[in-house]
């Protein structure tokens, strides 16, 4: 049997917002405060210059998001989970594309599968419309007897990563190729956009130029922030 499913990104896609190292910081906030020089850091290691000097020294460098989460280890799960609950609600007020979660309601009553499937961390993710979200796949932190170790708990959910890991969940002989959808925001979401025929690209403002040289049709849809627009 196949069933309807909608894939959908998470940052940049339902939210405005690279949420990941963004969580982290109101981690650390919550368990040393606003002065923590642990923020500093934070900032210069997402400084995109920094990035750039980075790639070039260390080969095996892509982003300092397992770096940033060093900066918590031996932090209580208790603090995580508590600012997860609270971050989710910041995103919820401030940070959704409207436009997007339309969408994502509206194929709730089709009855369709919501899976949302991110890089960001599923401790706070889980509670993003928790009662229309079906399935999160996302990147796990590690925690060995509710302390953090500072590192993601197997493989991190960004590029082909997500699709090894929607194959645990999913039998993706199942999805109804034709009738699915896949939602996101980045080139980087190819290996993703393969599940359905139905390939949404989500662009801030104005046209992304990779979506012409695929080969395969895509539907963009662009949307402006209301502060803007």
């Amino acid at each position: 049997m196949k069933y309807k499913y909608a894939f959908f990104d998470f940052c940049e896609t339902l939210v405005d917002l690279q949420t990941a190292d963004d969580y982290i910081s109101d981690v650390i906030i919550k368990k040393e405060g606003r002065w923590s020089y642990k923020l500093a850091i934070i900032g210069f290691l997402r400084n995109r210059w920094v990035n750039k000097l980075f790639n070039k020294l260390f080969n095996n460098y892509d982003n300092p998001k397992s770096l940033i989460l060093k900066l918590v280890k031996g932090f209580d799960y208790g603090v995580f989970s508590v600012a997860a609950e609270e971050y989710c609600k910041k995103l919820m007020e401030y940070y959704l594309i409207d436009d997007v979660i339309s969408e994502m309601l509206e194929l709730k009553k089709k009855n369709y599968q919501i899976i949302i499937v991110s890089g960001g961390y599923d401790i706070y993710i889980k509670h993003f419309f928790s009662s229309v979200v079906d399935k999160v796949i996302a990147t796990e932190i590690d925690f060995s007897d509710s302390k953090c170790l500072g590192k993601i708990s197997g493989i991190d959910c960004l590029g082909v990563n997500k699709l090894n890991k929607i194959k645990k969940y999913i039998d993706v002989n199942t999805i109804d190729y034709e009738n699915s959808y896949v939602f996101s925001d980045s080139k980087t979401d190819l290996p993703l956009f393969s599940l359905a025929k139905n390939k949404i690209v989500i662009s801030k403002k104005k046209n992304k130029s990779w979506v012409n040289e695929q080969n395969e049709e895509f539907i963009e849809k662009v949307w402006c922030p209301k502060k803007i627009c």
